[in-house]
């Protein structure tokens, strides 16, 4: 298999974020289908709290409201459900990444400390309406 190289240096997908109105009952359905429960995490940035599962290569993550007036909150209200929250991409390097997508989209892209490593968060107004994080693990 051919690697392709790209120029934010995108080198796979290691999570799915999925937003759901009731976490316990969600990880209760993911572990039904034999989906191991991983990490517990909390996400201020995004108004949640999550639950990590392992699939594969790459993980699921549960994200349910922590607030009434957080992003995964408004998300749920203009979806009316659970959808699609967010991907997180690997990177080669978020210093490239964060480059490139500031050059194309005129917006900064502040690293920060994610669930993964280094990061940056691409908003869903410049994706086509789902959430992009680049980490370097």
């Amino acid at each position: 298999r051919r690697m392709l190289s790209h120029r934010n240096t995108a080198v796979g997908v290691p999570t799915v974020w999925f937003a759901v109105p009731d976490l316990g009952a969600a990880s209760k359905a993911y572990e039904s289908i034999g989906l191991p429960r991983a990490r517990a995490f909390s996400d201020p940035e995004l108004g949640a709290d999550g639950q990590a599962f392992g699939a594969g290569l790459g993980e699921i993550w549960l994200c349910a409201p922590s607030s009434t007036d957080g992003k995964v909150a408004d998300f749920l209200r203009e979806r009316g459900g659970p959808g699609i929250l967010g991907v997180t991409l690997a990177a080669g390097s978020v210093a490239t990444a964060a480059r490139v997508i500031e050059e194309g989209t005129g917006v900064p892209m502040p690293t920060y400390a994610g669930q993964l490593g280094t990061s940056i968060r691409v908003a869903p107004e410049l994706t086509q309406g789902v959430w992009l994080e680049f980490t370097q693990q």
